[in-house]
């Protein structure tokens, strides 16, 4: 043809996307009058698989586009129909066209998209895959709360669904425990540090250890709110990140009271008071008094420097500790 005679020469570019750009606009002239029979033989011969997709939906035939799949499936059509379904967002009937007959070709491409394979494995009702799809999912999710909750539940309930279905529960269970605690936290503390709660981020443990203990939270003052602090602690990775954060709720918790105010000569009418061992005792109801720090370990914290010189504080806290210690051996 002609185009072809001047693939060499410097022109070729200009002249070929001229050329497609009429022959585009002849193939138009037949879909405006509505006669897609010539203008699908035009864009059979010429390969323009967006036309013949354009076709098939006007004239809402899926036998036809099913024919072109295998007709054109050295020439890459059902890749195309694939693209072409994700870009108009169509999944949905992506996945549907992808369980009917006729899509098997459009199958082998969904492992592009995990996002929707996992449908698919649904219809097929291959739960166990579709549970692994969905965690994995949910394990690479780490902006939207919402979106990763959701994917969890999907999985659980795939879980649930397929033969065998112990492998993973727990750490599903263990990450939806994680969005629950999120989901708890008040509307009031998380505006105070600007986050919006109808579209929440997701925070990792450690972050929320910090907003549940922190004097912004109006819950702080309330010990329940501290052992859910301590409770996080233990989806926190790191050994190191989880002492360092057992360090900052315990000396939180010490600096919750004034002790250089406190009276030495009723000890034990003061530290049934105080925030500590208040926890303390919360700890042993709870039975989980190994999140208590031994007493020299809690002395020894350099946070705790300000307070260390002062003998009521001193006093105070040995007679708090023989009470808990006293308290330990009697729930034993």
């Amino acid at each position: 043809s002609h185009v072809e005679s001047l693939r060499e020469s410097s022109v070729f570019t200009t002249v070929l996307h001229q050329y497609e750009a009429d022959r585009l606009a002849y193939i138009q002239l037949f879909m405006d009058e509505e006669e897609y029979e010539r203008a699908a033989m035009l864009a059979e011969k010429y390969l323009d698989f967006q036309v013949l997709v354009d076709i098939c939906q006007k004239t809402n035939n899926k036998e036809k586009l099913n024919s072109y799949i295998e007709k054109f499936s050295d020439q890459g059509f059902s890749k195309f129909l694939f693209t072409w379904y994700i870009r108009e967002h169509k999944e949905a009937s992506l996945v549907q066209h992808c369980n009917e007959r006729g899509g098997e070709q459009l199958v082998p491409l969904l492992s592009e998209q995990p996002s929707l394979s996992w449908l698919h494995d649904l219809a097929l009702r291959q739960y166990e895959q579709a549970a692994d799809t969905l965690n994995d999912l949910a394990r690479e999710e780490t902006e939207l709360l919402q979106r990763k909750k959701s994917q969890l539940s999907l999985a659980k309930l795939a879980r649930l669904a397929s033969p065998d279905p112990c492998p993973n529960l727990e750490l599903i269970n263990n990450a939806l425990t994680i969005i629950g605690y999120q989901e708890q936290l008040p509307s009031t503390l998380l505006a105070s540090y600007g986050y919006d709660s109808d579209n929440m981020r997701l925070f990792t443990p450690s972050e929320l250890v910090k907003l549940y203990i922190s004097d912004e939270n109006p819950a702080s003052d309330d010990c329940v709110t501290f052992t859910t602090a301590l409770d996080i602690i233990s989806y926190v990775q790191h050994e190191k990140d989880r002492d360092e954060l057992n360090t900052e709720i315990w000396t939180k918790a010490v600096f919750k009271d004034s002790w250089i105010d406190m009276d030495p000569n009723s000890p034990q009418s003061v530290v049934q008071q105080m925030f500590i061992f208040r926890l303390i005792d919360l700890c042993i109801l709870r039975r989980c008094e190994e999140l208590v720090p031994p007493l020299e370990d809690l002395l020894a914290l350099d946070q705790l420097a300000p307070l260390k010189e002062n003998s009521t504080f001193q006093y105070l806290l040995r007679v708090g500790y023989e009470h808990f210690t006293k308290h330990t051996v009697m729930a034993m």
